[in-house]
């Protein structure tokens, strides 16, 4: 019977690649949403194991071993970095590099940056000694050291990226990277549009940004060829939405895009202005476009009752638009209203609904997942279950010929003491009937569940529902 050491060397890799000790410990993240998820470090002891087994074993297992670097922020591994220091093979074998919510905002670089300890220092030394990185994730919180500039963990990347640009990059570092996924915490800042001049990046996603004034901003020259497909972007809208133009730009093909930022602060209907012009950048992906999420991540930015809100028009153009996220008024707009009583918004004339388009013509003809944000201030008012009804007809219609599969709800309530708008049981019920998956999300305020007793809140929820869904 042979054994693992004669085995031709890619056998043996492969093997390593699946090894795990028999006792499996929790993942770190098991406190968070990542539950079932496998522990890197167990497996990395078991490798280590048997790289000291034997010497035709050792440089196999090492490989593996160093081929994935994944810590929480505030733990990093400092004998990491130095044995990659030590050892160039070890460099060449290190693909992805994974840093985990600790759940604790770090020191800032400025406190920190001269010592070895710092977790964004120790990270920016591992990241400079991956030339062949495939996959770049950071979830971590952290505070950057200087405002205006990338996270120093980002800047070999950029650095990498710019001489691609420039046609200096001679060694090919990070020409294999296609995944960046990370937190940023920061302004966003003009040197991160190098990182669509990485030759293989195929998903850039840009979490906790700063989108601030765009006056006087030095532009790049990236050239509008990147291979990015997928680009995600989720921050603080503070200045120009030109942040996000230039980054579509650069994009030759876009198969996944979404903008979710906060307008809190900023003027009434940026965030529409925001979307409008996102939308138009995006024309140009209309016939690659299959995911698409866009609009403000909260409904502050439809308050303002005295405002009639235009709908935003050129969905349906996205010809290959398989899955749209978006918040109900830039989908359908909504007339000047007020709000009654009871908290809910009615408009200020049962007419001014007159000459509203049917939903699901202003939707693309392959859509087949929508998943749209209501609330109290930008909604059609009560009872408007037959607005998502028309969805999904009961009869065969002779327009448009959209057959959407799944209907997402994520409904803002804000008043503990309030009655749902939304027959939700009964709509999902006439859905289902007709094909289509009905889902649906109760957001409460926090300030409403934190000033009433827990009972009392969990009390009038459940009267709340119990009082609308069998009236």
């Amino acid at each position: 019977m042979p054994s693992l050491n004669k085995l031709p060397t890619e056998i043996v890799d492969r093997i390593l690649k699946h090894l795990r000790p028999l006792d499996e410990l929790p993942h770190p993240s098991q406190e968070t949403e990542n539950a079932g998820a496998w522990d890197i470090r167990h497996s990395a002891r078991t490798l280590s194991a048997v790289a000291r087994t034997c010497r035709a074993l050792h440089p196999i297992a090492e490989r593996v071993l160093y081929s994935r670097y994944e810590i929480r922020f505030r733990k990093p591994l400092p004998g990491f970095a130095w044995k990659l220091a030590t050892d160039e093979t070890l460099q060449t074998a290190l693909r992805r590099i994974d840093v985990l919510h600790d759940g604790i905002n770090v020191p800032s670089e400025g406190n920190t940056q001269d010592s070895s300890y710092s977790p964004s220092v120790e990270l920016r030394r591992v990241v400079q000694q991956a030339p062949n990185l495939r996959r770049f994730f950071m979830d971590a919180d952290h505070k950057a050291y200087v405002a205006m500039n990338e996270p120093s963990w980002l800047r070999p990347i950029i650095t990498a990226a710019r001489m691609n640009l420039e046609g200096q990059n001679h060694n090919d570092a990070y020409s294999m990277l296609h995944t960046i996924d990370v937190q940023l915490h920061i302004k966003v800042v003009p040197s991160l549009l190098y990182l669509f001049a990485l030759p293989k990046l195929r998903k850039l996603s840009l979490k906790s940004a700063i989108f601030g004034p765009s006056i006087g901003i030095t532009w790049p020259q990236v050239p509008t060829t990147s291979r990015v497909t997928t680009l995600e972007l989720q921050g603080e809208a503070k200045g120009s939405v030109e942040w996000i133009l230039r980054m579509i730009r650069c994009c030759r093909t876009l198969y996944c895009f979404s903008a979710n930022t906060s307008h809190e602060g900023q003027p009434s209907g940026s965030s529409l202005q925001w979307s409008t012009d996102i939308l138009a950048a995006l024309y140009r992906h209309k016939d690659t476009l299959t995911v698409l999420a866009l609009g403000p991540c909260s409904d502050d930015s439809f308050d303002n009752l005295d405002r009639h809100y235009k709908r935003l028009e050129g969905f349906e153009a996205f010809s290959a638009l398989k899955a749209l996220k978006v918040p109900f008024p830039l989908l359908m707009g909504r007339p000047k209203g007020r709000l009654i009583s009871d908290g809910h918004f009615v408009p200020d004339s049962h007419r001014d609904w007159t000459g509203y388009p049917v939903m699901r013509h202003v939707l693309p003809p392959k859509l087949s997942t929508l998943s749209l944000t209501l609330g109290d201030t930008f909604s059609p008012g009560r009872d408007y279950e037959h607005i998502l009804l028309d969805l999904v007809p009961e009869a065969a219609t002779d327009d448009a010929g959209l057959t959407l599969h799944t209907l997402n709800v994520a409904y803002s309530w804000l008043d503990d003491n309030d009655i749902f708008p939304l027959n939700f049981w009964t709509l999902e019920d006439k859905l289902v009937r007709r094909g289509c998956s009905f889902k649906y999300i109760l957001m409460f305020d926090d300030d409403a569940s934190k000033t009433t007793p827990i009972s009392t809140f969990l009390s009038s929820i459940l009267k709340s529902l119990t009082t609308r869904q069998w009236a």
